[in-house]
Order: structure tokens, then sequence, then C-alpha cells
């Protein structure tokens, strides 16, 4: 319906909660999946708030801490920091601008053994 924001709060980028801001096209699966790739490496969910309409301004106005940084004992590399935080980029300009480019990046990254 006209004026609805489509998708599952946690997961939403920044187009997506502000509706009448701009066109919602790849990058904003990009930013989705860079919240999971943030979520699978920190165990924790970067923009959730204790309300949704919280999680939407956190969306909107927080940078949250690099992974490696929100769960230090991890040993999460920097290059994922790198990846992750250009992926959940606020304007979608700064992210990737294809989910190929994001899966490119994601197979550059070197994890410890």
């Amino acid at each position: 319906m006209a004026g609805d924001r489509p998708g599952t709060p946690l997961y939403m980028s920044p187009e997506q909660v502000n509706v009448n801001r701009a066109v919602i096209d790849e990058r904003s699966d990009v930013f989705s999946t860079g919240v999971v790739l943030y979520e699978v490496a920190a165990l924790r969910e970067p923009f959730r708030g204790r309300v949704i309409q919280e999680t939407f301004e956190n969306i909107i106005h927080d940078n949250p801490p690099p992974p490696s940084k929100a769960s230090p004992d991890r040993g999460i590399p920097a290059r994922l920091d790198e990846v992750v935080t250009k992926a959940i980029a606020k304007s979608p300009a700064d992210r990737y601008q294809t989910m190929r480019e994001l899966l490119e990046a994601i197979r550059e990254v070197e994890f410890a053994e």
C-alpha cells in the first residue's frame, strides 16, 4: 500500500525507512546483506532499538561500531570491518553499487585459520 514500509525492520535500508526520500534499488539489498554480515560477524544486530521507531532512527542516523569493536573477542579481520561498513553506508552512493561488487569484496577477506 502507498506509504507502507516494505521489509523487515532490522534489515531495512535508510531509503526503505524514509519512504519519501529515495528510490529503492539493488543498493538497498546491499545494505540489508551488510546488516546480515554484521550480525554474523559480531553476533548482534547493528541497529536494534527498544522499539521499531528507535530501530528506524538508528538505521537513519547511527553508525554502529565496526563488528570487530562490537565483538573484540571474535577475531574479525579489519578487511571484513571495511566491507561491512561500506555495505551499511547511509547513502546508497557510498555503498557497493551491486551485489556482485559486495560478493567480490567478501571473497577478498582473509580469515585466520
